[in-house]
This record gives C-alpha cells, structure tokens and sequence, in this order.
C-alpha cells in the first residue's frame, strides 16, 4: 500500500490537492497497489507527530508555512526517514533552485497542478515501483530475497557469483552472472 500525505497550512488547497490525488489513485495506479490518503497536516509538527506513529511513502509538502517551514522539514526528514519521497509544492517558484539543496523527488508549482501533478503522479508510482522490485537468490546458506534499491553490484567467481548490499553484507551464490 502507498500512503501519500500532504502538509500545507492553507487547508483549501490542501483539500483540492487531496481531491485529485484520491482521482489520480483511481484512475492511474496498477490494480495490485492500494493507496491510501493521510488525513491533510497543517504544519510540519503535524507531520512529525503523523509519523510517530503511522508511515508515509510520499509526501506532497508546501515550503512556505508557520513554525517549521518545508525546507526544515524536509532536512529532518531525510535524515530520520530517508524512504520517504517529498514532493515539494509551493506558489513561490522562485523557491524551486533552494530546493535542490533537500533532494525532492519533484517541484510543482501550485498555479500549474492541472499539468503539472498528472505526470509527477505518474513518475512517483514508478519510482516506488521499481524501488519494491526484488530478486530472490539461492545462497549457500539458503534462499535470500533482496530488494534490487539495495543491491550495490554483482561480482563473477568461476562458478560463484557475490552479491554485494548497501548494508555491507555479501552473498555467495553458486552460479555464473549469465
């Protein structure tokens, strides 16, 4: 299941935003994946305190609110909950260069959410497609399954071949890489 949240303070928006996610969820996302629509949060507080107790894979997050502005957010965020794919979305377009700096997935420029969000929706559920895609190997101390995201390379050994993790660990596997 992919849950998608949004945190702006102006809770029109927020509630058309909702809207054509809920459409977009709908007509655009393979039968074999629900979605499922965070109530909206109004602060970036909101959205910590969201978190402490429920997941978020996709965040639509405004820059430009009260207390904890998007950009502090979004440093926070990467570095407790790096999985979480934030789409920064604001009124200020000037704000799209200073947003490099926290590695969004996107920027959408609310004057331009007809356009603009069917198509970042499109790149989203891809991205989170193919970062669930696994591969299951026959090691010597049985089967692993691994998810490819993770997956660093693949070395040939005669007739082994190594997996090599971003979480250091190695997996020798009988069998040539072809």
């Amino acid at each position: 299941m992919l849950t998608f949240a949004i945190c702006d303070d102006n809770p029109f928006f927020a509630s058309l935003l909702s809207q054509k996610i809920h459409q977009l969820c709908a007509y655009m996302l393979p039968e074999r994946i629900d979605c499922y629509i965070a109530p909206t949060l109004g602060s970036g507080n909101d959205v910590l305190e969201y978190l402490e107790t429920s997941s978020i894979n996709v965040l639509f997050l405004d820059i430009d609110m009260p207390g904890i502005n998007g950009f502090k957010l979004a440093e926070q965020l990467c570095k407790s909950y790096p999985d979480i794919v934030i789409i920064f979305v604001s009124s200020y377009e000037d704000f799209v260069y200073s947003s490099f700096e926290y590695c969004p997935f996107r920027f959408l420029r609310k004057s331009h959410l007809e356009q603009e969000l069917p198509i970042t929706f499109q790149k989203v559920i891809e991205k989170c497609i193919a970062d669930n895609e696994v591969i299951s190997f026959n090691t010597t101390y049985g089967e692993q399954i691994l998810q490819l995201k993770n997956i660093l390379y693949i070395e040939g050994d005669k007739n082994y071949f190594i997996v090599y993790t971003t979480s250091q660990k190695t997996y020798r596997c009988r069998g040539t890489i072809g």
